[in-house]
């Protein structure tokens, strides 16, 4: 006989915040026969290895999936198609079930996802030339301490709005009430660009101490990149962006790797900043030590890695020879490479 309490359980199973359930169905291509009651014996075979071994698929039968709670479902109102295709069921896959942050908070749009979509664009392209004026703004005002501060806050506090909507609209909030679902969230979105982003603008600029300003420049080659590349879709007719804009657009494009470089390079040059400060009043042990840990996972994260070896790369090349005039220098380069390298 069926157990109603696990019944209970597995129905109430937050599929849409479990990430190791979403990466699974991620790989999967559901039968176009009758693709409801497959996800359902899907789910029940999954959340048996996974969750409740006691769980018993058989008392399933003749139930049918509840498209609220299904997570990543093929289809919802209307009858499934009679063949997918595998890029719609992996497109499917990829939103977070329930909606996510984003698309809960952009309900009033009537459900329309491209009017969704259409809107957190407009939002992220104002957002990133308000980055960019603020930025300016920072550096040409950098001899009016205060001024430049105000500035430098700004420009941190709208990179957090524009990343903040890049992660949680993308990955949805963090799952905190269950911890294998968390893990998943996190393996997903720690690697990111906007997570490290994110990250060092709510440390830098929610700080009391001296503006950072190399921390200023890996955000500004994002939003110059991304306010250009939207700019080219709006205004792509227009005769200003004709004359000049799409002239500006071409040569950055032609420039992207250098500018990737150059922003690892200034995320490495943060790190060095925050190592030489150790040795001064204003020496902060935790932030550097959380800082060196975010670099060694931009090394490995498939995203910046490239970048970052790179620059690693010539930093090794242009130190080789005063490494080898001393010795206990290599020791200890060597000692910091060693912790630098692990995976852990």
């Amino acid at each position: 006989m069926a157990d109603d309490e696990k019944l209970a359980k597995f129905g109430e199973f937050d599929w849409g915040g479990d990430g190791k359930w979403n990466a699974y169905l991620k790989n999967i291509e559901l039968p176009g026969a009758d693709q409801i009651t497959a996800l359902l014996k899907l789910k029940a075979k999954w959340y048996k290895r996974n969750v409740d071994p006691d769980f018993e698929v058989e008392w399933l039968s003749g139930q049918k999936a509840a498209p609220s709670s299904s997570g990543p479902t093929p289809s919802s109102a209307t009858p499934p198609p009679p063949a997918p295709s595998q890029t719609s069921n992996a497109n499917t896959a990829q939103q977070p079930a329930g909606g996510s942050w984003w698309s809960r908070f952009t309900a009033g749009t009537g459900g329309n996802s491209a009017a969704a979509q259409a809107l957190q664009e407009r939002t992220l392209f104002m957002l990133h030339i308000a980055m960019l004026v603020t930025a300016v703004g920072h550096v040409g005002t950098i001899l009016l301490p205060g001024l430049s501060y105000r500035f430098f806050r700004w420009f941190m506090m709208l990179t957090i709005l524009a990343q903040g909507i890049k992660v949680f609209g993308k990955h949805g909030w963090p799952p905190v009430t269950r911890w294998t679902a968390l893990q998943g969230w996190l393996q997903q979105v720690l690697p990111s660009n906007a997570f490290f982003h994110l990250v060092c603008a709510m440390v830098f600029g929610t700080g009391r101490g001296q503006p950072v300003t190399l921390a200023v420049v890996p955000p500004v080659v994002v939003a110059l990149y991304r306010a250009f590349s939207e700019a080219s879709k709006r205004y792509s007719s227009h005769s200003l962006w004709v004359k000049y804009g799409a002239q500006a657009h071409q040569w950055l494009l032609t420039r992207q790797r250098q500018a990737l470089v150059t922003s690892a390079y200034t995320e490495v040059a943060t790190g060095a900043m925050l190592i030489i400060q150790l040795f001064s009043p204003a020496r902060n042990f935790l932030l550097a030590f959380f800082y060196w840990n975010m670099l060694k996972m931009r090394y490995q994260a498939p995203e910046p890695s490239p970048y970052h070896r790179e620059v690693w790369r010539l930093i090794d090349q242009r130190t080789i020879g005063i490494r080898t005039q001393f010795p206990i220098l290599e020791r200890l380069v060597g000692y910091a490479r060693g912790w630098f390298l692990s995976v852990r």
